[in-house]
Formats: structure tokens, sequence, C-alpha cells
């Protein structure tokens, strides 16, 4: 009897589907294997503090993150820091002194050094950044930040030194510049007054 042979079709060729050496991330495809003409979906996670730049098939950069199977395939991928955020520093309104900062915009994690400088009779109080008051006059850079400062009128001291044949009061124990004291004297039995003196020099 002749022989009969049914010959079916040769199975399809699989191409291997790897990975390869990826720095700063991990890079996974959906396939192993796969025949020529089918799709492979490849996910890229960057690592902390990194982003994706570029997938690449064979060397190749690819566009996405698919490719069409031609052959045994490598793929890896290339990723890159993120870099810092640059936020902006600006002085606020400010009364009764001068506020500086050491930069006008500068990384995140930078160190913002503040010059507060008040005017003639007054010394700072507080340095503020975006409203909260700060310890020092330096701060880590975390955000756009607005700079302010508030200033004090410095109480001056009112006192009475030794007075002869006589007695001096004041009004006030303690005033700003500016402000105005009252002096009283009473001059003893048998005298007169003669002159008021502040610091040593006639009123």
């Amino acid at each position: 009897e002749p022989t009969v042979t049914v010959l079916g079709d040769a199975p399809a060729e699989k191409f291997d589907i790897t990975v390869g050496t990826v720095a700063n991330g991990t890079v996974v495809v959906d396939k192993a294997s796969a025949e020529a003409g089918e799709t492979v979906t490849v996910t890229a996670t960057p690592n902390e503090g990194y982003m994706l730049n570029t997938i690449l098939v064979d060397g190749q950069a690819i566009s996405g993150n698919t490719f069409t199977v031609t052959g045994a395939h490598e793929v890896t991928a290339t990723f890159d820091l993120i870099p810092p955020s640059v936020y902006t520093v600006s002085v606020g309104a400010v009364q009764n002194g001068k506020v500086a900062v050491s930069a006008d915009s500068a990384e995140e994690g930078t160190t913002i050094t503040v010059t507060a400088t008040p005017n003639a009779h007054y010394a700072l109080d507080k340095i503020y950044v975006n409203g909260v008051a700060i310890n020092g006059n330096t701060f880590t850079l975390t955000e756009n930040a607005v700079v302010t400062a508030t200033f004090t009128a410095i109480q001056y001291n009112i006192t009475v030194g030794a007075v002869e044949n006589g007695t001096v009061t004041v009004d006030k124990a303690t005033a700003v510049a500016g402000a105005t004291v009252t002096v009283t004297t009473a001059a003893a039995s048998g005298f007169k007054l003669d002159k008021i003196y502040v610091n040593g020099d006639a009123i």
C-alpha cells in the first residue's frame, strides 16, 4: 500500500527577548520570547530621584514603550537624575528697617541667609518666611519664599542723676526716640534753678 504523509505547518520560530544591564531603574518586558511580528511592551520604572530618559532595543532608542519583534532583541533603558526644583526668594514690605537675602532664586535645599538691618533707634524683632517666624537668620529653601521682618522701637531708660540743692523728676521711666519727656525741678530753699542737663548737655 502507498504511504500517505500529512505535513502540517511548521511551528513559528520564537525569538528571545532579554533585558540588558540597567542602572538607576528597572526594565520589564511582557514576553520572554515572541514570534516575528508580535508586539512587546516594555515597562521602565525609575528609581527614586530619577526619571526615564530613553528605552532602547538593541541599542536603538524607540518611541513609546512598545516595539515589533523582528528577531532576538535585548531591551535596556537609560534614566536621568531629576533636576532639583528652583524657587524664587523675594523680600516683602518692611517698615523701620531693611531686609536683604543671599539669593533671589536657588535650588531646593539651598540655605538662604537673611540680613535684617534696623533703622536708627529700632531693633530687629523677628524674621518671617512666608508669614512664619524663623529662628536665627537662615532657612532652607523648600518653596517660593517671601521674606519679611519686623522691627521694634528701642525703649531708652530715662534716669535722674545726682542733683544738689533741689530735686528733679521725670514723667517717664522709659521712652522711644522722638518722645517728649517732661522734667520737673524743685529748688531747695535759698536756691533757684540754673540749668537742666540731658546727658551732660544743657537744654
